[in-house]
């Protein structure tokens, strides 16, 4: 009842995090490191699994989110 007409923002890691604040913040580029190779249509790990060349914000339907990790959420 404390939040009536304030804007919420969902923060599920630290990705999405960095992302936000770079729309925030309007910036030209955000640059994620990571030990992975890249974005994958399906956990890295399966043996399915493709490198996603270019991703547009309307593919997310074509990815498949693998379970929460012992160290995270998979960010």
């Amino acid at each position: 009842s404390d939040l009536q007409g304030v804007n919420v923002i969902s923060v599920k890691d630290n990705d999405s995090l960095a992302a936000r604040l770079a729309v925030e913040m309007k910036t030209d580029l955000l640059i994620v490191l990571s030990d992975v190779e890249g974005l994958f249509d399906s956990p890295p790990g399966s043996d399915d699994a493709k490198l996603i060349d270019i991703f547009y914000p309307g593919d997310q339907q074509s990815v498949t989110f693998g379970t929460k990790s012992r160290v995270g959420m998979g960010g």
